[in-house]
């Protein structure tokens, strides 16, 4: 097994957390503005686990529900 020393550890976290910023930063302002591609609410989330866990989708398998505002779909 690979056995990582702090230092390499305290890099790693710093290389991945810098990216999420980063990442984060660059759509902050579309995401917020709301429209197509923007981030869900939580409740819009919340609502999609519900549906998962009724009764109305037990004929729903193998698929990826994507709840991105139509994100996926391309521009």
């Amino acid at each position: 097994m690979f056995e990582l020393t702090e230092a390499d550890w305290d890099m790693t976290l710093d290389v991945n957390a810098k990216g999420l910023l980063f990442c984060t930063q660059a759509r902050r302002g579309h995401a917020i503005a709301g429209g197509p591609g923007a981030l869900a609410t939580a409740d819009e989330v919340a609502w999609a686990a519900l549906f998962l866990a009724s009764d109305t989708s037990s004929f729903i398998t193998g698929v990826s529900l994507h709840i991105d505002g139509g994100r996926h779909l391309g521009r």
